[in-house]
Order: structure tokens, then C-alpha cells, then sequence
């Protein structure tokens, strides 16, 4: 694993990866991560307190499998981005683990692409342990072929006054199968947390399947806490009328898929040609 910036420090340890970002480091070059050739990897990022950075995984290649763990440690007001862009060969078995420790006032923004592998397991959850935290998750996905995409997410509120949202979207075609789980759990002491959560697929085959499943864990009144779920399907409808255009059918479905997933890109806007490999991806 290698980083592109020399204004951070980056160790190998007997356990895996350190990345550290000093407290007060305003970083304003995204730092870029790739894999070498490994089948387990277990990173550690570690942003000090008043420090604003985004980190970029970028990964792809033809491996058998990967078993990758990273942990984010936000100190008090650090604002960290941690976005992943996952492109590996269908031939891949991808499983990922990532948890967020956030402490009073940090941000914690995870952005997860996922396009790649053949399965694909996701596991993220954001803990807020101090107040006010902001923790947000966007999962954004495009199954295709025969790939297995399953993720979960969850955001934790352990702490009083926390915010963030989690914003799940996908599209699945062909034979592909997209499986969401989103939770949010507010603690007792959490009172005063606003968040929220969506969860939306379009289906573009009719062989292809998603499941959507968001839930709620509450043990405070104190709150404001929404969450919804939507399955959309492509119409016979829609797909002749883009036909009637003078599209072909595979063009039309991908025009469709970048409409549908179009909003949840903006938040990479400030990252232009990361926006636009991911939008070719689609």
C-alpha cells in the first residue's frame, strides 16, 4: 500500500498500514491509496484534532480475493472525507470492513463506491463518541452481470447532539443481486441527534434482484431519526420511448442508471476526474 503525498506520515507495522495526519494539517490535495498485491490488508487512519483531509482508495486489478479492514480515528473537530472507488475484475471476491471513531466535533464523511469484484460483502459503521459529531455514509453501487453486492451500514450516536445521514443507492442489471441494510442507533445520552437515512434502487433487468432494508434503534426520545426505502423498476415504457430516440437498448439502460445515481454524485464535485472515472463506470 503506497501514498501519494509526502505531507503526512505513512508506516507499515507488524499489524498492518498507519496513515496519520497531524493535528491542526489542512491537506488540501486528496491522499491516494493503492493496493499492491495482498489479500489481507488492515489499515489505520489517524486525523488529529482541528485536522481537514480526504483520503482516496483507489482500487482496482485482478486479484482472487481481499480481505481489507480499515479504522478511522477523527480527534476532537478534524474533518475527514474517506472516499473509495472499487473497480477490481469480476473474478474477485472483495470483502471490506471500515468503523469510524469520532470524537466531540469531528466529521466523518465515508464515500463508498462500488463497481468491481465478482462478491462483494461491505461493512461500515460510524461511531460518535463524543458530542456533536457528524457522521455521514454514502454507499453508491452498480451491479451487473452476475455480481453479488451486499452492504451495511450503520451510524452510531453515542453521544448527545449528533448529525449526518446515510444515503444508499444503487442499480442492478442483468443477473446481478444488490442487498442494502441500513441502521441508525441513538444511545440514551444521544438526545438532541438529527440524522437521517435513504436507501433507493432501480432495477433494470428483470432478472436481476435488490433487497432494501432500513431500521432503527432508538433509546432516547429526544431526537428527530427518519429513514426510507424505495425499489424502482425500469419501465417498458420508459425503455421504448428512449428506443424511439434512436438509442440501443444497453445505452439506454446506462443513461437511466447515470440519471438515477446522478444527485449522489455531486458530492464528489470538487473531485472532477474521480467524478468523471466513476460516471464511465456506471
Amino acid at each position: 500500500m503506497i501514498t501519494e503525498t509526502s505531507e503526512v506520515k505513512f508506516e507499515k507495522t507488524d499489524n498492518g498500514y498507519v496513515l496519520t495526519i497531524p493535528a491542526g494539517a489542512e491537506i488540501k490535495e486528496a491522499i491516494t491509496l493503492t493496493l499492491e498485491d495482498e489479500n489481507k490488508v488492515n489499515l489505520e487512519i489517524n486525523i488529529g484534532a482541528n485536522a481537514r483531509a480526504t483520503v482516496l482508495e483507489d482500487f482496482s486489478g485482478d486479484l482472487d480475493a481481499l480481505d481489507y479492514t480499515v479504522t478511522v480515528n477523527a480527534e476532537q473537530d478534524a474533518n475527514i472525507k474517506l472516499i473509495t472507488l472499487q473497480n477490481f475484475a469480476e473474478s474477485t471476491a472483495y470483502t471490506e470492513n471500515r468503523t469510524s471513531q469520532a470524537e466531540q466535533g469531528a466529521d466523518v464523511h465515508f464515500i463508498n463506491f462500488q463497481f468491481g469484484a465478482k462478491t462483494v460483502e461491505t461493512n461500515m459503521i460510524q461511531n460518535g463518541n463524543g458530542v456533536s459529531p457528524t457522521l455521514n455514509t454514502d454507499f453508491i453501487s452498480s451491479a451487473k452481470n452476475e455480481q453479488q453486492i451486499a452492504c451495511t451500514v450503520k451510524n452510531h450516536f453515542h453521544q448527545k447532539n449528533g448529525g449526518g445521514e446515510i444515503n444508499a443507492k444503487g442499480v442492478a442489471k442483468d443477473k446481478s443481486n444488490l442487498e442494502i441494510n441500513g441502521i441508525i442507533a441513538i444511545d440514551q445520552p444521544a438526545g438532541g441527534t438529527n440524522t437521517f437515512m435513504h436507501e433507493h434502487a432501480l432495477l433494470l433487468s428483470k432478472e436481476a434482484s435488490v433487497k432494501a432494508t432500513p431500521a432503527l434503534e432508538i433509546d432516547t426520545n429526544d431526537v428527530k431519526a427518519s429513514h426510507g426505502a424505495s425499489i424502482s423498476n425500469l419501465s417498458d415504457e420508459a425503455l421504448f420511448y428512449a428506443k424511439s430516440r434512436g438509442l440501443e437498448e444497453d445505452e439506454a439502460r446506462k443513461i437511466m442508471a447515470k440519471g438515477f445515481l446522478a444527485d449522489r454524485l455531486e458530492i464528489i464535485d470538487d473531485l472532477p476526474e474521480l467524478k468523471e472515472r466513476v460516471e464511465s463506470l456506471i
